[in-house]
């Protein structure tokens, strides 16, 4: 609802009980009502407002979905972890989302095997999502719409050589776009797929399928999308060379993500292309300063005590870095010693990145999957 987007809980919370006046047996108005309590951090409400809907409809999937977020959240996670699975049972429509949660609940509670089969399952229908975005976007693209119409004259000639004016129409059309959202939901699900295949390969990992894992990691770094996310994968790989050519002949690497900068960076570090180096972190420090990102300067200046062609003077000081900043910091920290092979040097800085507060990023999937690779039996 737009009223929870804003946080106008009064209206929203008005227009919830008109709903439930017009229709006092619909399941999807206690869900909502549930929603609502849950977005207030209510847990207790929204758990007794989505048990109204399954009182009414027990085999509503997105009644169980949500139901289980909540048993999540209050920590019965045998309840959640039930709930999710009945969610998936009886998703008509094979919604990946109620895959990918229930995949979640059983990773983090050791159930590494079946969470693989579930991911799995996770990935094949959000790939099939994607794909009828993608095939919409590029019907719609196929079109063509008029653009303009123009009235105009145009000299004839007529038997006998007499010329004259007649008036004439002109068309011009041109291919179409298909509406904005459907752009915005491509972008969405590519990056959830990611993800989603992201946590699949790490099940893999746990169950010792190394080399399905490593050809499922492929997807969760998007390596078919450009060269840029191709380059990072490989860069995660240790594999410099590649991950050098393809972020240089990425799409305007100057103004890129940070990412590929310190990717790129640490590449002509470990290829020995000082002069190259020197040029990267001229470009870094632009955008620090620029953008004021301190873990970004923590982690330059670390590079460079060990790199000299690498040094940067005239960083700004950075103070005590806390969760995001953290973990970014210490993920660069642990590349460069990953780039120079040495492993005992790099491990404490992949920890200590593991360890902090990570958003779902090429860094948090890079550094999960280094260490599945390089220091777990």
């Amino acid at each position: 609802m737009e009223q929870l987007a804003i946080r106008d809980y009064r209206e929203a919370f008005k227009l919830l009980k008109q709903a439930l006046e017009l229709e006092p047996e619909s399941p999807d108005a206690y869900v909502n009502f549930g929603l609502a309590h849950l977005e207030r951090k209510e847990f207790a409400s929204s758990g007794k407002a989505i048990e109204q809907a399954l009182q009414r409809d027990p085999e509503n999937a997105r009644a169980w979905y949500w139901y289980s977020r909540v048993m999540m959240i209050k920590g019965e996670m045998n309840e959640a972890r039930e709930s999710s699975a009945r969610a998936v049972a009886y998703s008509e429509g094979e919604d990946w989302k109620y895959f990918d949660w229930q995949a979640i609940l059983l990773f983090d509670n050791g159930y590494f095997e079946k969470a693989a089969e579930v991911s799995k399952a996770a990935l094949t229908h959000i790939s099939v999502a994607l794909k009828t975005v993608e095939k919409g976007i590029q019907t719609e693209e196929s079109k063509k719409e008029v653009a303009s119409i123009e009235q105009d004259t145009e000299i004839v000639r007529e038997l006998g050589g007499v010329a004259r004016e007649v008036p004439v129409t002109r068309i011009r059309t041109e291919y179409k776009d298909a509406p904005e959202n459907w752009y915005e939901l491509r972008e969405h699900l590519r990056e959830h797929k990611g993800n989603v295949a992201f946590r699949y390969a790490m099940s893999l990992a746990n169950v010792g399928n190394r080399e399905e894992m490593e050809e499922v990691l492929k997807t969760a770094f998007m390596v078919d999308r450009d060269r840029m996310h191709e380059g990072l994968y490989r860069f995660a790989y240790m594999d410099y060379e590649g991950a050098a050519n393809l972020l240089k002949r990425s799409t305007d690497l100057g103004n890129s993500n940070l990412s590929s900068l310190f990717g790129y960076l640490i590449a002509q570090v470990a290829l020995n292309d000082h002069a190259g180096a020197g040029k990267t972190v001229r470009r870094l420090k632009k955008r620090i300063a620029r953008e004021k990102t301190y873990w970004a300067a923590d982690a330059l200046r670390y590079i460079g005590e060990y790199a000299p062609e690498a040094s940067a003077k005239g960083l700004p000081k950075t103070s005590e870095l806390d969760g995001e900043e953290q973990a970014m910091a210490s993920f660069y920290k642990a590349q460069l010693h990953l780039s120079q092979e040495r492993f005992d040097l790099a491990r404490p800085w992949l920890e200590k990145a593991l360890g902090s507060s990570f958003d779902m990023n090429f860094e948090s999937k890079a550094a999960e999957a280094q260490f599945a690779l390089f220091y777990e039996n």
